[in-house]
């Protein structure tokens, strides 16, 4: 590593997609924040090192290995550099407003249709909350004029949304009162310490939140919750959760399927994985409405990589699956359970016939 006389601590968990251990290596960095790249042994891979900043740094290139590389970085805990440029704010019409000091005072001065653009590679401790029905869109990119979706091949790095506080219920993204968010190519980072309702992203009261090209962690709770709305999540890595990776109970109402077999207006998981969380990778119960699973990978969670659970009484019905693996979660690939609540036994073995043969599926 390069030299200097001031140092910092950065600790990076690794996952070694040969063995079941996850190790966690720590090593000096300078205080110039420079940019280290180092190997390990057995298939593992560390591959870009968070510094102060990531603006020279190819952070797409981490993307792409969490959610389909040999080996994977499952945990960043080194912060961003905080942001100094103001925010600015598109309109549906693509005007841009005037600049904000802060996300939250940007939000809430986002018109309906609009959306915050973010610096890539930036981290922001702040939070994004709407309580109405707006559709907000918050993006990491470095181009004010293009596309609020990125195309596969974007190159600009990831900003990133840090909260941590004492006080309780409080999430990073939340949406409510019939918002529509949308986070795009966005890091999350959670803490807040509370018994219940604890998620980094939370969608309730008949609201929706989306999720693209993001990396979610919450270090006290699940990393993506549902109450009441829906979740959509592509290419989303949910990892390192203290509780599970995402738990969806009470879906929007009104939801069913449309012709195509996709949820509508419901919950949707595609090419996303779930590793390393303390509970469920996915966990679904109590009414949480139509949910889709399509090139779902769950890995190494404390408990069962999708866990289906009572409430859900709907089976085939409630649940649509399209290719789901995975690999060393605790208790199985997927948990149904069927009996006390449950959706009962016939549903539940219909349920399990539309995963993989490779997965392991218990029925209780």
């Amino acid at each position: 590593l390069s030299s200097g006389s001031r140092r910092t601590k950065t600790s990076l968990v690794v996952m070694d997609t040969s063995t079941t251990r996850v190790r966690q290596q720590r090593w000096r960095q300078t205080r110039q924040h420079r940019v280290q790249t180092r190997c390990c042994d057995r298939g593992g891979a560390v591959k870009y090192v968070a510094g102060a900043t990531l603006r020279d740094q190819p952070q797409h290139s981490r993307r792409l290995a969490l959610l389909g590389g040999t080996g994977v970085v499952v945990g960043i805990t080194k912060s961003l550099a905080l942001a100094e440029e103001p925010i600015r704010v598109r309109t549906s019409d693509g005007e841009l407003v005037s600049s904000f000091a802060t996300v939250e005072e940007a939000v809430a001065a986002c018109p309906d249709g609009g959306a915050v653009l973010l610096a890539p590679g930036t981290r922001y401790e702040s939070r994004v909350i709407v309580n109405n029905a707006r559709s907000v869109t918050v993006i990491a990119t470095a181009d004010v004029g293009e596309a609020l979706s990125p195309p596969d091949d974007q190159q600009a790095p990831p900003a990133t949304l840090i909260h941590r506080t004492s006080t309780p219920y409080e999430s990073v993204v939340e949406a409510s009162g019939g918002a529509r968010v949308s986070i795009v190519n966005v890091d999350i980072l959670h803490s807040s310490k509370s018994v219940a309702r604890n998620y980094a992203v939370l969608a309730c009261e008949e609201s929706r939140v989306s999720l693209t090209k993001s990396v979610v962690t919450s270090e006290t709770g699940s990393g993506v919750g549902c109450e009441g709305g829906a979740i959509s999540l592509d290419r989303v890595l949910v990892t390192n959760c203290s509780n599970h990776g995402a738990l969806l109970q009470g879906g929007l109402e009104g939801d069913t399927w449309d012709d195509e077999q996709q949820s509508k207006p419901g919950s949707s998981i595609s090419n996303s994985q779930f590793v390393s969380n303390g509970g469920d990778g996915v966990y679904f119960r109590d009414g949480a409405g139509c949910l889709l699973l399509k090139n779902v990978k769950t890995e190494k969670n404390a408990i069962s990589g999708i866990h289906v659970g009572t409430g859900v009484v709907g089976g085939t019905a409630q649940v649509k699956v399209d290719n789901v693996a995975s690999a060393g979660d605790r208790k199985g690939g997927v948990l149904i359970e069927a009996t006390k609540g449950g959706m009962g036994r016939d549903a539940a073995e219909e349920l399990a016939h539309t995963f993989s043969k490779d997965v392991q599926v218990v029925i209780t």
